[in-house]
């Protein structure tokens, strides 16, 4: 999608952000197929649950509001995983 519309990957990068505006909004998961088919996912919360708890299960980090990690998974597999790691600590 990204190559058809002409964006960069850059151009998405805070788009993860944007959910957090919505009061109701607990979590926001931003997932990017990668070239070598890993997934980057880019977490935020808005304070509730501890996003960086389920990035450490992927090898990845940050904080409790804002984390991430790439996971050596293609789109569809890393998403199952994600959301299944998610709803266990929600």
């Amino acid at each position: 999608m990204l190559i058809q519309s002409g964006a960069r990957r850059s151009h998405i990068e805070n788009m993860v952000n944007e959910p957090q505006q919505i009061a109701t909004v607990l979590v926001t998961v931003l997932l990017v197929e990668q070239d070598d088919n890993t997934t980057r996912v880019s977490f935020r919360s808005s304070g509730e649950v501890d996003v960086n708890k389920v990035a450490r299960q992927f090898n990845g980090g940050g904080h409790a509001s804002a984390a991430g990690a790439t996971v050596n998974l293609p789109l569809d597999d890393a998403r199952s995983r994600i959301i299944n790691a998610l709803t266990a600590v929600m």
